[in-house]
């Protein structure tokens, strides 16, 4: 695992000035900041809002025909930050759906789960899970012995709280430290604080506010054949699905368009969609305009099994996402290379430590072979011929053998009488070694001209038309000194928020939707991050910016996931520590 990049390093050898690092590593520190003020709130979303933006991105995305979105019914919680204010509706939406928990126990449960902005200061959409996940959350209540509410400290996360005010990770049914929540706690505040003073949250804030004067607007809604907002929410705030989806099929037939509408770019209504939606998934075979029919797939879980025993498409393609990215995670060097006889594997200490053991070789580097080796032994399946950046002769024919050749051994030095040699694929990304966690660093900077170096020296002759490209941010620094860790967040102006969220849909939607190729996913896990090749997407364009949710893939081998595996996160939410895609392309 990695951290992406650090900013600045002043003084490397003194302990006075300390390190500065932007945090990206897969394992945690302590901070020793403490908490001043609090994070900017903004006004509440209506439920029934919030329930509508869920059902618009289902159907516009191709997750459900409108005939089955008029039996879907919703149960809510509400997820708060980490200071205890309204952060997302949690929204669990399907067919016969009953109360939240007595749902989300069904273990044949057909539902997902969206994270929808609780108030318009907070992004339209955060993350999704599938129900695939739901059995994690149940056994982390029924572990904790009761519940009071929800808290995410990052897109993706989902903590419980007891009513004795512990709190437990429900990914892993493990209770955080105390020490972990104050980091978050800290991290988080400090993000949104300075996204308020960017004009991030302002600009959110006029997406909501165009949203909720459409939806109340007559006029305009009776122009678009929809009824108001108004005329949908229930006495209880809750929305009429059946209302809703009623006047829009009335809508589509007067129109002479099937309801059942089927391709990548799907169709979204006035209010109803507050914008577009989009979502694919690379797979073999496959058929034009078949995004929609969900006997081909399912965009809310693109590892969907449900149709195995009768070989069905779902199967097939849940199936491919494991064949088509074999070593996953997994990066544990001697899995698949041994060090010289005469010394071990290592790298530079980020900090004062000079050269280290390191065993891993680092999600930053182990991304960029997962992705080489797709190219080099997938590509042909996928319907276009492989492309070779590993070497200028054979083309290695396995993904682990193509590791093999990336983690060739290069010498760093000697210490303690023994010689150091780091995988050379690790040197190109300029990969370094953080004492306290034992993990990788690799700066989100290096990801490009590391692997575009790689293949200007050492790829075939096509190999060498190829490069990578992508759109990356990282938005905290971590100051690391003798006394700890202190966070703090860096400035951007809202205007490259935004069109960063849109060169990241670009990025996804040509890759994945249109030339069925995977990208690297940037994304966080509280202020700890991750690289990790995405197969699939799901993109909800608002008016000021683009959702894009990339799938972190499931993986049945514990020690193998992802972060943050078995869902969709929002890899361009504002309550984000970071944010990106990369992806191949030929010049």
């Amino acid at each position: 695992m990695d951290f992406y990049r650090w900013s600045l390093v002043v003084g490397r050898w003194s302990l006075v000035v300390g390190l500065i690092l932007l945090l990206a590593a897969c394992g945690s520190q302590h901070a020793n900041v403490p908490l001043n003020a609090s994070p900017s709130d903004g006004e509440p979303v209506p439920l029934a809002l919030a329930q509508a933006l869920t059902l618009g991105m289902k159907v516009s995305a191709g997750g459900v025909s409108l005939q089955e979105a008029k039996t879907y019914k919703f149960a809510s919680e509400t997820v708060y930050d980490m200071a205890g204010k309204p952060l997302h509706h949690l929204l669990l939406v399907g067919p016969e759906t009953t109360d939240f928990w007595g749902t989300l126990s069904n273990p044949k449960s057909a539902h997902s789960m969206y994270a929808v902005g609780a108030t318009d200061k907070r992004s339209f959409f955060s993350f999704i899970i599938p129900a695939s996940s739901f059995k994690s959350v149940a056994e982390t209540r029924k572990k904790a012995g009761s519940y009071k509410r929800f808290l995410s400290p990052s897109p993706g996360m989902l903590y419980l709280e007891d009513q004795r005010g512990r709190i437990w990770d429900t990914a892993t049914s493990t209770e955080v430290s105390t020490e972990q929540v104050k980091l978050w706690q800290q991290a988080q505040q400090v993000l949104f604080e300075q996204r308020q003073k960017d004009g991030i949250l302002d600009k959110i804030k006029e997406d909501w506010d165009r949203l909720r004067a459409e939806a109340n607007n007559r006029g305009m809604s009776q122009s678009a054949g929809l009824p108001t907002l108004d005329e949908v929410t229930l006495s209880d705030g809750n929305l009429d699905v059946y209302k809703l989806i009623s006047a829009l099929e009335a809508q589509k037939a007067a129109q002479g368009v099937s309801p059942s509408y089927t391709n990548e770019r799907a169709w979204c209504m006035g209010w109803f969609c507050a914008g577009m939606g989009y979502a694919s998934v690379v797979r073999k075979n496959r058929y034009n305009g078949d995004i929609a029919n969900n006997n081909l797939y399912n965009p809310d879980n693109p590892q969907d099994y449900t149709d195995c025993n009768v070989n069905g498409q779902k199967c097939r393609i849940a199936n491919d996402i494991h064949i088509a990215d074999p070593l996953g995670n997994l990066q544990a060097i001697d899995y698949y290379r041994f060090a010289p006889a005469d010394g071990y594997w290592g790298a530079w200490d980020a900090g004062l430590s000079g050269l280290g053991r390191l065993n891993n070789i680092g999600c930053g580097p182990l991304a960029i072979v997962r992705l080489f080796a797709w190219y080099a032994t997938q590509r042909q399946n996928y319907g276009s011929y492989a492309v070779n950046f590993i070497n200028s002769g054979s083309t290695p024919n396995t993904a682990y053998a193509i590791a093999q050749e990336m983690f060739e051994p290069v010498y760093l030095g000697t210490r303690d009488g023994q010689n150091v040699y780091q995988p050379r694929i690790a040197r190109y990304t300029d990969t370094w070694w953080i004492q306290d966690s034992n993990q990788g660093l690799t700066r989100d900077t290096n990801m490009i001209p590391g692997a575009n170096n790689w293949i200007q020296d050492r790829a075939s002759a096509e190999g060498k038309n190829w490069e990578m490209r992508g759109s990356h941010k990282a938005w905290v620094n971590v100051v690391y000194s003798a006394t700890g860790w202190t966070i703090v967040a860096l400035p951007i102006a809202w205007i490259d928020f935004s069109q960063h969220t849109w060169r990241v849909r670009d990025i996804v939607r040509g890759k994945i939707g249109r030339d069925n190729e995977p990208v690297i996913s940037m994304y966080g896990q509280g202020v700890v991050g991750h690289f990790a090749v995405s197969q699939a997407y799901i993109v909800h364009e608002g008016w000021f910016s683009a959702n894009v949710f990339l799938w972190i893939r499931r993986e049945s081998n514990s020690w193998m996931q992802d972060m943050l595996q078995g869902s969709f996160v929002n890899v361009t939410d504002m309550a984000s520590f970071y944010s990106g895609a990369f992806g191949m392309y030929r010049r």
